[in-house]
């Protein structure tokens, strides 16, 4: 019988993007409500940020540290950019 795979959690992280292959991590968070219960529910996040030069950023929703992405979902609400 195999194993039935739960969640190792989401990776939310905010990246900016520059010439070519370059990226520079502004935020990055783990949400892992299976083994953190603090993570569980409504997770407000504000991210205050800089860019030192005009560019692109990427909102991006990932697979856990495992690399898995068995049983995640994540839902997102207002998103808000002043």
């Amino acid at each position: 019988m195999d194993r039935i795979q739960t969640s190792d959690g989401v990776e939310i992280a905010l990246v900016e993007l520059g010439p070519g292959e370059a990226r520079r991590i502004l935020y990055t968070r783990l949400l892992d409500p299976r083994d953190h219960p603090a993570d569980r529910g409504y997770q407000p996040i504000r991210i205050k940020f800089v860019l030192e030069r005009e560019g692109d950023v990427q909102l991006f929703f990932g697979p856990g540290p495992n690399g898995r992405d068995t049983r995640d979902w994540i839902k997102m609400d207002r998103l808000l950019i002043e």
